[in-house]
């Protein structure tokens, strides 16, 4: 697991639509993770490929020792409400989480999330197309779809919930 593998990016309004849900036993989810709410109404982090998600982790679900809290403990995500854009820099197209580098052409695709070696990645390959990307970055954050900058290498990817 590594923290941050998903981010709040920007919205329409400038500011994150965040919410908060007590937490289910056990959970080691971390800050930038996908969540779900499941049927005891509590927050637990998402399975690979997820048929829905509830949000993406706002912050993690352990104290400093790694502890889980305790149940019911509420924990923040931001929710995945129109409008929202989220970034990442784990990007694949097969399914698997295999890394690969994000293109011009990616714009506008729909993808997913695969949970693979600890790493949450937005996946173009997979089945749960939950999202929709909106632009690509490269290393300084400058848009691969600007004609007036020469830009690097896409690396981030900016996405929204459909």
């Amino acid at each position: 697991m590594s923290a941050r593998d998903i981010s709040w990016y920007s919205s329409r309004d400038g500011s994150p639509d965040p919410m908060s849900f007590p937490v289910t036993a056990t959970q080691t989810f971390l800050e930038g993770e996908p969540t779900v709410l499941v049927a005891a109404g509590t927050l637990s982090e998402a399975s690979d490929d997820p048929a829905s998600i509830t949000g993406i982790a706002a912050h993690r679900s352990t104290d400093i020792d790694s502890a889980s809290f305790g149940v019911g403990r509420r924990i923040t995500v931001y929710r995945n409400t129109p409008g929202q854009v989220f970034r990442t820099q784990n990007f694949s197209t097969d399914g698997a989480g295999t890394a690969a580098t994000p293109t011009l052409s990616n714009i506008g695709d729909a993808a997913g999330f695969t949970f693979t070696g600890g790493v949450w990645s937005l996946d173009t390959g997979t089945g749960n197309l939950l999202c929709r990307i909106l632009d690509v970055l490269d290393s300084q954050g400058q848009s691969l779809s600007d004609p007036h900058l020469l830009t690097g290498t896409g690396s981030i990817v900016l996405f929204e919930f459909i």
